[in-house]
């Protein structure tokens, strides 16, 4: 034992270089590990899922759009859907669904991005989410309940439920 300390006191340099690189590599492990274990890698994409209303079709469309979004016969009933997955990706399970206020949507569709920031209160009051659920109702993004909504609990507290994107 005592020959290892005289060594490393003599060569405290080289010491510290092995110990960084000791160091380095166990943290290159740990994070290697944790974004390359399957499910934990999430994705972001330019689009999003959109969900009819009145029909349940899915459609994909850029992120970018306001929703509601019109339908083939021109009915605003197209919202965006969050969807969330425990495996990766193999199953997902829709979260909430968002929408915008006719007010707010015409605002951040037609207004300046200098005089959005303006309307940011008339526009965050127009956020709007409802749970997937047949009649749920639509809910203030910021109020309690809504704020429950985005939360989307796994039931199961050791497969944490990750955001889904389209591809």
């Amino acid at each position: 034992m005592n020959h290892w300390r005289t060594s490393l006191n003599r060569h405290p340099v080289i010491t510290g270089i092995v110990a960084g690189i000791v160091i380095l590599a166990a943290v290159l492990y740990y994070y290697r590990a944790d974004l390359f274990r399957p499910g934990r890698i999430v994705k972001q994409s330019p689009h999003a899922y959109y969900i009819d209303e009145q029909t349940g079709e899915e459609t994909v469309e850029p992120a970018t759009a306001v929703p509601p979004l019109p339908n083939a016969e021109g009915k605003p009933t197209r919202v965006r859907a969050y969807f969330f997955s425990a495996d990766g990706g193999k199953t997902r399970v829709a979260g909430y669904y968002e929408k915008y206020s006719a007010q707010a949507k015409t605002a951040i569709e037609t207004l300046p991005p200098d005089q959005l920031d303006q309307q940011w209160q008339m526009i965050d009051l127009g956020h709007l989410v409802r749970r997937p659920a047949a009649g749920s109702p639509w809910v203030w993004v910021q109020s309690e309940e809504g704020q429950r909504i985005r939360a989307s609990p796994s039931p199961d507290p050791s497969k944490p439920l990750l955001p889904c994107f389209p591809p």
